[in-house]
């Protein structure tokens, strides 16, 4: 009969080698960590410019609200999936890209109904159809 022949992934192992393998394994999970606070941090950044944009201006019609719609219903779904999982970094950095996603869509209902408040054009006199 032959024996399975296969590699095993972080194998137990003596003395030196097993030095140097924890040092691989911990330099790897450092690169993974890196990784993933790097990503975090330019999503979580990436919504600071265009609300910025929106408060300094109080114009919002350059905004999508389907895709903010969207974006926090996605990182709502984010945060409830790291919640399921245990995993706080997943949980901490999508709460923070929902609050400012959130923002963003808040801004955009706001400012756009002050828009459709305060025409430049004036009052409209449409006819209703209805005479």
């Amino acid at each position: 009969m032959r024996e399975k022949v296969g590699v095993r992934l972080f194998a137990p192992r003596s003395g030196a080698t097993a030095a140097a393998g924890n040092r691989s394994h911990c330099m790897a999970s450092w690169m993974i960590d890196a990784v993933g606070v790097a990503a975090a941090l330019c999503s979580m950044s990436s919504f600071t410019p265009q609300l910025v944009k929106i408060w300094r201006e109080r114009d919002a019609d350059s905004v999508s609200l389907r895709m903010y719609v969207v974006t926090v219903t996605g990182f709502g779904l984010w945060t409830a999936y790291g919640l399921l999982l245990g995993s706080w970094p997943l949980v901490g950095s999508n709460l923070v890209s929902l609050g400012l996603s959130a923002a963003i869509l808040v801004l955009k209902l706001r400012f756009t109904k002050k828009a459709a408040e305060v025409s430049p054009r004036g009052p409209s006199f449409r006819r209703s159809g209805t005479d």
